[in-house]
């Protein structure tokens, strides 16, 4: 069955525009839930009258739309994914674009969930092992933590850690940007000891690459300086 449908939506074989295939190389990164029509245009960088290109693929069964929401099947995606790989260079106006979205605001559980299934359609297509991927993955970290997913926050600082530690080595601000994203998931969840550990990690990174007299060494002892704070209080 599968390879049935290989041969029939076969990339190669069909005479797609340009926009088309650029949609649906970033209809990889939605979630199977899909998006509305023009605010998926928008995120793509793209002017709604771009529409009837996504409407095209709809009526050509390579795409779905429910209720003026898009998506790909999942079977779909699976398929496509091999032709038209998403990568963070070719779809970095749509991964901006969710990131600046989803981090405006997480304040109820729906909003939380939908933060969730748009990070994880990402984190599911899209893999590297450079820095770009590595910032991909403490962004997304970042948000999991504004909506108290603090396990699943933890997991993506790690791999951005190890990318980081991979690539620029141990004493490298970014590699301090994930000890600080970890104090804070930490922090947050009331685990002073361990955010302060982190907290420590990143001052000592920052202090020997940027010297004492930068904001970075100032958010630090900020950082610190709440954690000791609450163990006062919490004692």
């Amino acid at each position: 069955m599968y390879q049935h449908l290989r041969a029939i939506f076969d990339i190669s074989r069909e005479k797609l525009s340009e926009d088309q295939i650029y949609l649906l190389r970033n209809l990889l990164l939605v979630p199977y839930t899909g998006v509305d029509g023009k605010q998926f245009l928008k995120w793509c960088g793209m002017e709604s009258t771009k529409l009837p290109q996504l409407k095209q693929l709809v009526a050509r069964g390579w795409v779905r739309n429910e209720n003026t929401h898009y998506s790909l099947h999942p079977v779909m995606a699976d398929i496509l994914e091999n032709d038209l790989t998403p990568n963070i260079k070719d779809c970095w106006c749509y991964l901006e674009a969710i990131f600046d979205y989803l981090g405006s605001y997480c304040d109820t559980c729906q909003q939380r969930q939908e933060i969730s299934q748009f990070g994880d359609a990402v984190a599911k297509r899209i893999e590297g092992d450079d820095v770009a991927y590595a910032n991909f993955f403490l962004k997304y970290a970042e948000l999991l933590r504004q909506g108290a997913n603090f396990p699943k926050a933890l997991e993506y600082d790690q791999k951005a850690l190890t990318i980081f530690l991979q690539t620029v080595g141990k004493e490298d601000v970014y590699t301090a940007s994930v000890y600080n994203s970890m104090g804070l998931v930490y922090c947050d969840c009331g685990k002073y000891m361990d955010a302060l550990a982190y907290y420590q990690k990143s001052l000592q990174i920052v202090r020997n690459t940027l010297g004492e007299e930068c904001l970075q060494v100032a958010t630090e002892y900020e950082n610190i300086g709440m954690v000791y704070q609450y163990l006062c209080q919490y004692v």
